[in-house]
């Protein structure tokens, strides 16, 4: 009977830690250092996260960078937008001091910079904002010695799929967006079907329109499921107790905190 038990409480645990739900510091971690930044990404690193996920543009000298909007007046001291900069004119832009002074001198990271910076130490997950970048992206990445298998590359269309998949066919692809609105479990099913037959690993989806069924779903096909974006304790909590395969959360240490306490 007691070794009835140890077998089952051994094959509990080795159920759980093999669905341990990952952290992923979404933008490096936006609420606790200036999003996309290179100090967001060491904060993220010190904190032991599983992934990073940055978001990717393009200079208009073609250099893959590491911001989310399509304009610099948010997160930047710059005005206009991003794409009619030259890499050497972004390198100039302050994205800190518009976070907090201790953070001013950050700098538009390159996508070469993340990668040197995440290289053997933590996932990345890279949020494709914007098309053409798949070329220059993978010239990068085989230059850098980050390891492939360490890497997600999130599209949110046919377009930013086809050309990702063309130029990195063997890293792994993620569907960003929603799950279809209403749908029944046979229709989410088949729109998984279609998600599998388009060469994705994984779906990034909006915590707040999850279908109920979609995670079960989903894994049945293959599929990880992260959820995006997590940061009050109550819907971290709630992912945790899902078992989604990743949280993208703005404050990675509250949801590291919630996983240790589980």
């Amino acid at each position: 009977m007691k070794f009835a038990a140890l077998c089952l409480a051994v094959l509990t645990g080795a159920c759980a830690a093999a669905h341990r739900t990952a952290v992923v510091a979404h933008r490096g971690g936006a609420a606790l250092a200036p999003e996309n930044s290179l100090a967001a990404v060491e904060l993220a690193l010190e904190l032991e996260v599983e992934l990073i996920e940055l978001d990717l543009r393009a200079s208009s000298d073609g250099v893959v960078v590491v911001f989310h909007d399509a304009t610099l007046e948010r997160t930047s001291d710059g005005e206009g937008a991003l794409a009619a900069r030259t890499a050497a004119q972004l390198a100039q832009l302050d994205v800190g001091a518009w976070k907090d002074a201790r953070f001013s001198g950050e700098r538009v990271p390159t996508l070469a910079q993340a990668l040197a910076a995440c290289r053997g130490r933590a996932e990345l997950m890279l949020d494709v904002k914007t098309t053409g970048l798949a070329r220059a992206a993978r010239v990068e990445l085989e230059r850098s010695g980050f390891d492939p298998a360490r890497l997600w590359i999130g599209t949110w269309d046919e377009e930013q799929r086809g050309e990702w998949m063309r130029e990195l066919p063997h890293v792994r692809h993620a569907f960003i967006g929603e799950a279809p609105e209403n749908a029944t479990n046979e229709e989410l099913a088949r729109w998984l079907d279609i998600v599998v037959e388009r060469g994705y690993r994984a779906v990034s989806l909006r915590w707040s329109k999850l279908p109920p069924a979609c995670a079960e779903l989903a894994r049945a096909r293959g599929l990880a499921v992260f959820v995006w974006t997590l940061n009050a304790s109550t819907e971290l909590e709630a992912a945790l107790e899902l078992g989604v395969d990743g949280v993208i959360t703005d404050r990675p240490e509250r949801a590291l905190a919630l996983r240790r306490g589980r």
